[in-house]
Order: structure tokens, then sequence, then C-alpha cells
């Protein structure tokens, strides 16, 4: 592999980490409860390779991702959506000090305290 070739799969791993395919093809398979071995059977890929993708070792092909996701049910937008926002409000303690609030908590309803994307980490966590 070339040097030109080699940073342009470190691009590509590093501009996919955020959406977690190898988290996301794992949990979909633990859901499903199925292992690596029936999900190789089904889908064609060897076990080994399945295993690389679920721990982010390899990045899928589109062909393959398309095979698994036609086995999960799911389709390929299951992998690449990303939130459209974020709603999060921090109140410093100081402010609420020179407010004359001190002491007050507001908390909002229980609805609003959930991300708008609750499978949306900001990275990946192995």
């Amino acid at each position: 592999m070339d040097l030109g070739m080699a940073k342009l799969d470190s691009y590509a791993q590093w501009s996919l980490e955020p959406y977690c395919i190898g988290m996301k093809l794992r949990a979909l398979r633990n859901r499903k409860h199925l292992t690596l071995s029936r999900l190789a059977a089904e889908t064609g890929p060897s076990t080994a390779l399945l295993s690389k993708l679920e721990t982010e070792r390899m990045i899928p092909t589109l062909p393959t991702l398309a095979t698994i996701c036609r086995i999960y049910g799911v389709g390929m937008g299951h992998f690449f959506w990303e939130p459209t926002k974020h709603n999060l409000c921090v109140t410093r303690k100081a402010h609420l000090e020179a407010t004359g609030r001190t002491g007050e908590v507001a908390v909002p309803p229980r609805s609003t305290l959930r991300r708008s994307n609750p499978a949306w980490p900001p990275r990946c966590l192995s």
C-alpha cells in the first residue's frame, strides 16, 4: 500500500468514527440474538471480517453493509443519520447567585432532558 492510499484509509476511518458503525452493527446483531457465525452464514463475510467490522478495525464496503442491512431489516441510513440539533442548557452557579436565585433549581420536564438523538454519541467508546 502506498503512502497516498494509507492517508486515504486513515481519513476514511477518521471521518466515519463519529457514526460508530461497528457499535451499531454489534447492537443490531445482539438485538437479533445472532452469533457472528450465524450472521456470517447468512451474509457471506467470514466471522473474522464481521468481528473486525464490529470492533472498527475495518470499514465495511457499501455492498457488505447493504447485505447486513437487509438481514437486519434496516436501511443504510441507520448507520449514517446525523442529529438535527442538540439541546443543552447550562446555568452557572455564579449566574444564579448574581440574579438572586440561589438555591433555586429549575428542572425541565423529563421529556426535554433527553438529547434529540440518544443514539448519537460524540465518539465511539470501545
